[in-house]
């Protein structure tokens, strides 16, 4: 079974880097705008934290962002 190709990401660059542990198998691709606040994760969370820990951190951190907006917003 091949892999499907990764999603087209709404982001001005169309730079992509893989981003492959050693001794995982896993492989992401992160887009050229979502790179230092990964490697910054990395670095604070430790060298052993996985891949979907740091996107689920990601998209958490981004989801508590939106819902404090648009809670202003309804302010």
């Amino acid at each position: 079974m091949t892999r499907p190709p990764c999603p087209k990401y709404p982001f001005d660059n169309k730079n992509y880097h893989e981003i492959k542990r050693p001794g995982c198998a896993q492989t992401i691709r992160l887009p050229e705008e979502l790179l230092d606040t990964y490697v910054t994760l990395r670095r604070c969370l430790g060298p052993k934290t996985s891949h979907v820990a740091i996107i689920r951190f990601l998209f958490e951190a981004a989801n508590a962002a939106i819902t404090t907006v648009l809670e202003a917003e309804d302010a």
